[in-house]
This record gives structure tokens, C-alpha cells and sequence, in this order.
């Protein structure tokens, strides 16, 4: 896994602050150091948010089809809410929302609005988090059915 620039800019820090020719500097630095490599890594770029990149509803099985698939895309209006009332009446096993690449702050959430798991009709309501007014990835909806 690449450091991020959070960790980068502490290990540029770190190195600048050992170079035999400038002298040794005091210990602070190699806490602050010590502090951002372990401490503040899971917190860097998210701030606090929620960091879902997936959301699932259900226990996926690799005999159900997909029924359905929506994408929604970077800048429209958050939340949106998907709907699916299956025309073949086959039962919604899985739901899954996912977006399509790594999100720097917070992250993504997804509720069931109306319908359930194992029925034929489902929303699903999606959400950047912390909310926004636009979506700033893009997200995929997808529905596996019974065969």
C-alpha cells in the first residue's frame, strides 16, 4: 500500500530532520512521526466520515441472476432513490451499491426505503456521507434475483 501524503510529508520530515549534516533535532519530531504513521493513518483524508465504498443488503449466491442495473453519476443531486418492481416477479435476493473508485472524504450509505429483501418491488435510497448536495463519484445499483 503507497503512503499517503499525510505519511509522506512525515517521513520527508523525519528524513530531513536526521541528516547527519544538519545535526540530530529533538525527540518531538520523531514522536510526530511515530504519531502520524500509526495514529492518525486511519483517520487521513476522511476526517471523520463514513469511508462505505460498498453497501449490501442480503447474502449474495452464486445461483442468483442479476434483475437489475442503474448508475448513478458523479454530480447529480444526492440522495438519490433507485426503485425496481421485478415484471417477472422473481423475488430480490442481493442488493448491492458500490461506487466506482476510492472516495478521498467520507464515503457512501444506503437504506432500504420501501420493499425488502426476498420481494419483488425494492427501493433503495443513496447517500454521499457527510451529505452533500451532488455526488462526487460515480455508484452503481445492482439486484440479483432467483432464476
Amino acid at each position: 500500500m503507497l503512503p499517503t501524503r499525510l505519511q509522506q510529508w512525515a517521513i520527508l520530515v523525519f528524513v530531513r530532520s536526521t541528516t547527519p549534516a544538519m545535526g540530530y533535532r529533538s525527540r518531538s519530531v520523531v514522536v510526530l512521526v511515530a504519531f502520524l504513521l500509526t495514529v492518525a493513518r486511519p483517520a487521513a483524508c476522511n476526517f471523520g466520515g463514513n469511508q462505505n465504498l460498498v453497501v449490501q443488503f442480503g447474502t449474495y449466491n452464486a445461483m442468483l441472476q442479476e434483475c437489475f442495473f442503474q448508475k448513478l453519476y458523479s454530480g447529480m443531486i444526492s440522495p438519490q432513490s433507485v426503485t425496481f418492481n421485478n415484471p417477472a416477479a422473481k423475488k430480490i435476493k442481493f442488493v448491492i451499491v458500490e461506487t466506482d473508485q476510492k472516495i478521498d472524504l467520507g464515503g457512501i450509505s444506503a437504506a432500504i426505503t420501501s420493499g425488502a429483501v426476498d420481494s419483488t418491488a425494492l427501493t433503495v435510497q443513496v447517500n454521499t456521507t457527510p451529505q452533500s448536495i451532488k455526488f462526487l463519484n460515480n455508484f452503481t445499483v445492482r439486484m440479483f434475483c432467483k432464476k
